[in-house]
């Protein structure tokens, strides 16, 4: 499941606004749910590196703070942390070629892989 509009500030793992409106939404939705998912963050653009680097901590982990930052948002709604994990995976996991602005786009998401 692609979660469509759920935005990062560039080089952060900080939500926008209109995002934290769409988890929370989401997070309505899981509760009338029962089945488990891993969150899976990934950045793109990122030449000759694994993973994009963290603005808030200076490391290159940005793929795996910005998934566990939807973890920790979702666990605080109330989500049961036995039907969640995450993972990042920086840019090893591309939908699209990272040579066309949609490609580069499309690679920078938070998916949930149902289990």
């Amino acid at each position: 499941i692609l979660l469509d509009n759920v935005l990062f500030i560039t080089g952060y793992s900080y939500l926008t606004m209109g995002s934290k409106r769409v988890l929370n939404s989401v997070a309505e939705t899981l509760k009338r749910e029962s089945f488990s998912f891993v969150i899976q963050g990934h950045v793109c653009c990122t030449e000759g590196e694994s993973d994009a680097v963290d603005r808030k901590t200076n490391k290159k982990n940005l793929s795996i703070a910005r998934a566990k930052f939807v973890y920790d948002f979702l666990l605080e709604k109330g989500i049961s942390k036995d039907r969640m994990k995450f993972n990042g995976y920086g840019e090893s996991m591309p939908k699209y070629s990272n040579s066309t602005d949609k490609g580069r786009s499309k690679n920078r998401r938070t998916d949930f892989l149902v289990l």
